[in-house]
């Protein structure tokens, strides 16, 4: 979704919802935070770290292509490609309840951490997992599997998700009731949590431009 609409009907603010978005494919998500990073001195952004038994791998996406040309190579269609690349520039409202869990919180910490939006939730917190999980079939199960742990996710700047207790929200949103983001209100206020993640992104940019 999007919000706070700017002159000639651009986008100011741009809403991710995933409360009560368990998760999903880790590499999907990963991708999913490429579209949105905004490169600055460098071609590709850090986006974590996975931590396995006897390896620590850094997750670097490359930057190079725009929005659009990201888009272009998954087939999405032209009049969906058309506005994609001003969304690099916008500031991202990251929506989360206690059931956000999981890869949604890796999107959410990333966006945080990349300097791309802000968290906001009606909880204090999220689910808590950052486990990175593979799917092995059982032999002469019958189609049974078993999903095996086999390492942790570390966002960009360092924080674990530690299990049971989640990510804490940057600002709380109660009474929100609804998935249409122009039928929130509650403790901020939209507008104001539109405002509050245009000045909190544009002060860790330039945070990160003076390191």
């Amino acid at each position: 979704g999007s919000g706070g609409g700017g002159a000639e009907g651009k986008v100011a603010v741009a809403v991710v919802d995933l409360r009560s978005n368990a998760g999903g494919v880790l590499d999907e998500a990963l991708k999913f935070c490429a579209l949105f990073a905004k490169p600055r001195r460098r071609d590709s952004d850090f986006l974590g770290v996975f931590e396995f038994r006897d390896e620590t791998v850094p997750v670097i996406r490359d930057l190079k292509k725009t929005i659009s040309q990201l888009l272009e190579d998954r087939g999405i269609p032209r009049p969906l490609r058309r506005r994609a690349d001003e969304l690099r520039d916008v500031p991202i409202v990251v929506l989360v309840d206690g059931l956000s869990a999981s890869a949604a919180e890796l999107v959410a910490v990333i966006l945080r951490d990349n300097c791309r939006g802000i968290i906001v939730g009606e909880n204090s917190r999220t689910y808590g997992k950052s486990t990175i999980q593979a799917v092995v079939e059982v032999v002469g199960g019958g189609g049974d599997a078993l999903a095996v742990t086999v390492g942790r996710f570390r966002a960009p700047r360092g924080e674990v998700i530690e299990s049971g207790e989640g990510v804490r929200v940057q600002a709380r949103w109660k009474g929100w009731g609804k998935v249409d983001p122009e039928g929130i209100v509650g403790e901020l206020g939209r507008q104001e949590v539109f405002a509050k993640a245009r000045r909190v992104v544009k002060m860790c940019g330039e945070r990160a431009e003076a390191r």
